[in-house]
C-alpha cells in the first residue's frame, strides 16, 4: 500500500508483460489506504504482448483449485487495485504493445476490481490488436488463457460463461485524462477482428461505473490489410 515510483523520463520495456508498477500479476492487491503513484513516466513498451501504465496483465490467483467441478465452484483470489495515479513530467506518456493488449492502465484484465485509478496526461495507446485508453481487453471469456488460471485444467470451455459470473471484472471511478490522446489497433492480418476503444478496446461482461475519458483526440482500428484488401471486421469506440 502507498507504493510510489518517481523519476525523470521513466521508460519501461520488456519482451512481454511491461507495466509501470508490474509486468504481470496474479491476484495482486493494492489496498489503496494510501495512494500509490507513478510520476515522471514517459513510455511503457512491450516488444510482443501486454503493456499497461499500471500492469501489462493482471488475473486472479489460484488458491486451491476447483472445490467442486460439478457445481463450478472455484477457490480463486481476484485482483484488487485501488487509489492509483499515473502521470508524466508534463510532456505526456505512451503505452505500446508491438503485439496485442495495450491499455493506459492494464493491457489485459480478468477477474478483479479496479477502483479510483487516474491516468493523467496520457498521449497514446497503441497495439497490433486490443488497444484501450484504460484497458485493452477486459473479458472473462479469456479466463482459460490467463496465466493465473492455467493450472485449473479441469475447467472446460463450456464453463467459461459461468466462471465469468463468479469472477467478474468491476471498474469504479476509472479516469483517463488524455493529452490529445490517440488509441490505435493497427494490425493488418487478414481474417482478424481488431478492437480499439477510448476506455476499453474489447469489453465483455465488465461492470463499469463513474468512469470517463477526457482529452481524447482519436480512436482507430485497422480496416484493411497490407495489400489493401478488407479485414474481417474492425471495431472502434470513444468509450
Amino acid at each position: 500500500d502507498g507504493c510510489n515510483v518517481e523519476g525523470t523520463g521513466i521508460t519501461v520495456s520488456a519482451d512481454n508483460y511491461a507495466g509501470g508498477f508490474f509486468g504481470e500479476g496474479d491476484g495482486t492487491t493494492m489496498p489503496g489506504t494510501n495512494k500509490s503513484s507513478i510520476k515522471g513516466l514517459t513510455s511503457v513498451t512491450a516488444k510482443t504482448n501486454y503493456a499497461g501504465g499500471v500492469a501489462g496483465k493482471i488475473v486472479p490467483a489460484n488458491a486451491a483449485g476447483i472445490v467442486d467441478s460439478a457445481l463450478e465452484l472455484i477457490n480463486a483470489i481476484p485482483f484488487s487495485l485501488n487509489n492509483i495515479e499515473v502521470n508524466s513530467e508534463n510532456n505526456g506518456w505512451s503505452v505500446t504493445a508491438t503485439g496485442d493488449y495495450s491499455g493506459g492502465a492494464i493491457g489485459q484484465a480478468t477477474g478483479g476490481t479496479a477502483n479510483n485509478i487516474l491516468l493523467k496526461d496520457i498521449t497514446e495507446v497503441k497495439a497490433n490488436n486490443y488497444a484501450g485508453g484504460f484497458i485493452g481487453l477486459a473479458s472473462p471469456g479469456n479466463l482459460a488463457e490467463s496465466g493465473g488460471l492455467d493450472i485449473l485444467g479441469l475447467i472446460s470451455v463450456d464453463h467459461l460463461l459461468s466462471l465469468g459470473k463468479l469472477l467478474p471484472l468491476t471498474i469504479n471511478n476509472g479516469k483517463v485524462e488524455g493529452n490529445n490522446l490517440t488509441v490505435k489497433a493497427n494490425g493488418k492480418t487478414e481474417a482478424v477482428n481488431y478492437f480499439a476503444g477510448g476506455f476499453i478496446g474489447q469489453n465483455s461482461s465488465s461492470d463499469i461505473s463513474n468512469s470517463s475519458v477526457t482529452g481524447l483526440l482519436s480512436v482507430s482500428a485497422s480496416t484493411k490489410t497490407e495489400d489493401d484488401s478488407l479485414l474481417a471486421k474492425s471495431y472502434a469506440g470513444g468509450f
